[in-house]
């Protein structure tokens, strides 16, 4: 039986906290090692995984600074990630009752996210975790000017295909936007939802505003203002706070799919809104490792989010 969950907001004072358990993703973008190179974290367990391709760029600074600060190293693809995370969350199970563990997701791929909630809930079955998430806003590069074909289009995993008691309902479809051109547009037509509501970043990169407006100008003239929500990347909360409100309220008449394109940060949200309700599906709309590796550098700006999984939360 899944465990409970409550989301809350990330301490102002995240670093000054002990962590039982500190999770990274060793890819090929700085940014991949940013979170923890910037600050100086109390951790008493530390783990990197890679993601056993596309081993270019940084990756390989990456895995040398891991190595370097202790971090219990690995490469494995998505299919055995949930069996990587399940041999890292031992180094908890015989700890305190409560224990902590920082998540740093800035250049973790959406299906490893929701593996990682799914084993929050399903795997630490006698204690409650307070999970920090983080993430490093990526500083400003442009968009690539072509893209791969999209090869998969569907739910990020199996626990997030939206368990429709009423499948024959109208279809809504609440996407996130990024600045990659016209991949949100196509997404939304091959669902060919009954209604669709976008979800706008801002952040205190305004060279991102500009490139989201001209990737997704169809798009956004094709949707009335009145369902469009402008969210701020540096209040992950309230943008929780308000798509779990709307999808709340849509699943009364319609059956749900978040399509969370855009920061991480969002994919979060859409992933925890998944998590607590099975009737909303999450999708992911993927080259599936084509595309081409762009390195991301962190922007010194973190922000993230604190979620509780528990029998008493």
């Amino acid at each position: 039986m899944p465990r409970l969950l409550s989301v809350g907001e990330f301490p102002s004072n995240w670093t000054d906290e002990t962590y039982d358990l500190a999770i990274a993703a060793i890819g090929y973008e700085q940014r991949a090692r940013a979170v923890f190179e910037s600050h100086s974290l109390d951790v008493k367990a530390k783990a990197a995984c890679g993601f056993n391709r596309q081993e270019v760029l940084e990756y390989s600074r990456n895995l040398e600074w891991f190595r370097a600060e202790n971090f219990a190293t690995a490469s494995v693809d998505d299919y055995d990630y949930p069996l990587w995370l399940d041999e890292a969350l031992k180094v908890i199970h015989s700890a305190r009752q409560r224990t902590k563990v920082l998540v740093d997701i800035s250049s973790l791929t959406r299906v490893r996210i929701a593996n990682l909630i799914s084993a929050f809930r399903r795997i630490l079955t006698d204690q409650d975790v307070d999970a920090y998430f983080v993430y490093s806003l990526a500083a400003f590069t442009p968009p690539l000017t072509e893209q791969p074909p999209n090869t998969h289009v569907g739910p990020v995993t199996h626990e997030f295909a939206g368990w429709w008691s009423e499948p024959d309902r109208a279809l809504s479809a609440v996407v996130g936007l990024g600045y990659e051109q016209d991949k949100a547009l196509g997404a939304v037509e091959h669902l060919q939802a009954d209604e669709i509501w976008l979800f706008r970043p801002k952040s205190k990169i305004s060279e991102y505003s500009v490139a989201l407006e001209e990737a997704n100008g169809t798009l956004l003239r094709a949707t009335g203002l009145d369902k469009q929500f402008l969210y701020r990347v540096q209040d992950p909360l309230a943008c929780f706070v308000k798509l779990e409100s709307l999808v709340q309220g849509l699943s009364r008449e319609s059956n749900v799919v978040l399509l969370p394109f855009g920061p991480k940060i969002f994919a979060l949200c859409s992933l925890l809104v998944g998590a607590m309700d099975t009737q909303v599906a999450v999708w992911r709309v993927s080259a599936q490792g084509d595309e081409e590796p762009v390195n991301r550098k962190g922007s010194g700006y973190c922000y993230g989010l604190r979620v509780t999984f528990g029998s008493t939360t």
